[in-house]
This record gives structure tokens, sequence and C-alpha cells, in this order.
């Protein structure tokens, strides 16, 4: 059953975050209208999610600002089609990060897709390191860090979903699925959870996570799906929402209907480990670690499995 964390003050909060990076949605390949038209509305939902890491995330990015000989190029996953898409030159403001959304008929069982962009460029140097972002070796097996100019993330059109003003409570929404947990689930896919190199260098054998905050957090190497693109199904860590529960982390594979998943501790000290810069005032200490098991002895229906591109 969904364990209970005992009430214990959680760390005070800073008045002022210290956070930098700062998410753009555009909405300009929603061709299916996932995000326009009469759903123009979701997009709050969408942007909700996104402040959720605007508050945790502190790094610094310089401006990518083509022009003359500059010139590059973003590669990205078109979310209404899922084709590969190109757009040229667009500019990136300083700390900005840019995500293309739509949604499209994802087929299967599959709730959402998420991931980072890729680009090729001409120039010099200190351009490409703009583009590149990340204070440390952010490509390759030295990577230990990540940084990106965004990506994009799509949503299945074909399912029942809910969407809720409060996420700091869960209302009834049986037989749907909850926006706010797969946002924050493909966002995470988009900041290199399970897609950056420096997520892939901290597997150990294919079936274990060996990020040292995530070590810390959990009580050991935490295990990983069989891709090792997600946490294992089960894997719990404490939410840090003010109510904090043990929950399975956000960035397992499954949701069902009617569950609503909040970002976990494990799931930030993750992003730490990725090479992300977090301000910890904005997350409560942790008060326990390695609880296992839980909602997939539930028995809930409906699971949907997630997938990154």
């Amino acid at each position: 059953m969904l364990k209970q964390i005992s009430c214990l003050s959680l760390l005070s909060l800073a008045t002022a975050s210290l956070s930098a990076i700062t998410f753009t949605f555009d909405y300009s390949y929603d061709s299916n209208d996932f995000f326009s038209g009469a759903n123009v509305g979701r997009r709050a939902y969408l942007e909700q999610a996104g402040s959720l890491f605007e508050s945790l995330l502190t790094d610094n990015f310089s401006a990518i600002s083509p022009g003359g000989s500059l010139t590059y190029t973003q590669q990205f996953s078109n979310p209404g089609t899922g084709e590969v898409q190109s757009a040229t030159d667009v500019p990136v403001a300083q700390d900005e990060i840019i995500v293309y959304a739509g949604g499209r008929d994802l087929g299967g069982s599959t709730l959402g897709r998420g991931g980072p962009g890729g680009w090729n460029a001409s120039g010099n140097s200190s351009f490409f390191s703009d583009i590149r972002r990340g204070q440390g070796d952010t490509i390759g097996a030295t990577a230990d860090d990540f940084g990106v100019w965004g990506g994009s993330i799509s949503f299945d059109s074909d399912s029942s979903w809910y969407f809720d003003d409060d996420i700091s409570t869960v209302e009834s929404f049986a037989g749907q699925y909850d926006f706010y947990s797969v946002a924050i689930h493909e966002l995470g896919h988009l900041l290199g959870m399970g897609t950056a190199d420096s997520w892939d260098n901290l597997i150990d054998g294919g079936n274990f996570f060996t990020g040292a905050k995530s070590m810390e957090v959990y009580g050991g190497p935490v295990p990983l799906q069989s891709s090792g693109g997600h946490f294992s199904s089960g894997v719990e860590s404490e939410t840090i929402a003010e109510a904090a529960t043990a929950q399975e982390a956000a960035m397992d594979p499954d949701i069902a209907s009617n569950v609503r998943k909040y970002f976990t501790l494990l799931d930030v000290a993750a992003l730490d480990d990725l090479g992300w810069d977090i301000d910890y005032a904005n997350v409560p200490e942790p008060r326990t670690t390695a609880l296992l098991g839980g909602l997939a002895a539930l028995g809930l229906i409906a699971f949907r499995r997630r997938q990154r591109c």
C-alpha cells in the first residue's frame, strides 16, 4: 500500500528564488490543435508544469544569437507529426529553454513523448559553446553535465485527460489521465533524464543508476527499466510537495488513470547528477530512503506506458 511519511517540519523555503532558467513554450507545430483552437486553455497547464523546473534550476546559460557567419539549425521531433523538424537561426535568450509542444495520436499505450533537441552549426567555438550550453562535458563518454537549447514534447490526442488548476490537491478524475503528471515526466526527458550522455554514463551494467546524489537519497544504486531510460516501475521516493508522502518516482515509466504523480526527491537528485544546478531552498530534506514497492501492489488498472523519444 502507499506509505505515508511522518509529519516532520520542512526546510524553510527561501522568499526569493535563485532560479535563472525560464521555459518558453512554442505551439507553432501544434498542427492537431491539442493546445490550440478550442483547446488553447490547455497551454496554462503545460506552463504550470514548466514552472516547477523554473523553481528548481539555477543554471546560467548564454544567449544563442545567430547572425552573419554564425548560423545554426535546431533539430527536434515535430510534436504534431513525429517527423524530424528543422528550424534555422532561432534566437534563444539568456537562460531560456524553448519547448515545441503539441499533440498527436501516439498509438498503443503511450501518453506522451519528450526529449531534447539536436543541432548543427557554422561559426566559431564560442558560438558552438553558446549552443551546447552546460558548464562541463555534455557529449560523449566523458559527459558529466547537460545543457540544451530546448526540445519538443507531444501528448496523445486519443487519451482522456484531466486538467486541474490546483496541483496541490488531487480531485476525482476517474478514468482520466493526469496531464500535470505526464507533463513533468516528459519535461524531465527533455532535461536529459533518460536521454543525456551524462545519464548514460552513470548507468552500471544497464541495470542501475549510480549518480551520487540519487544513491544518497535512495540508499544505494537505483534500479532502472530494462531500456535504461526510466527508473524501474515501483521505485519510490518522497514527493517535494508540502505534504511529503512516499510515491513512485515521476521518472518511472507508468501511470494509472485517476493518479497524480509529483516530482520526488529522487527525481531532483537525478537532475543534480546530470549536472543541473538545483535551488535546494525549494526542496525539503529527505526523511526516509529506499522506499520500494507500493503503488504497483495496489492493482491499479489501466497502466499506460510513457516512452521517451
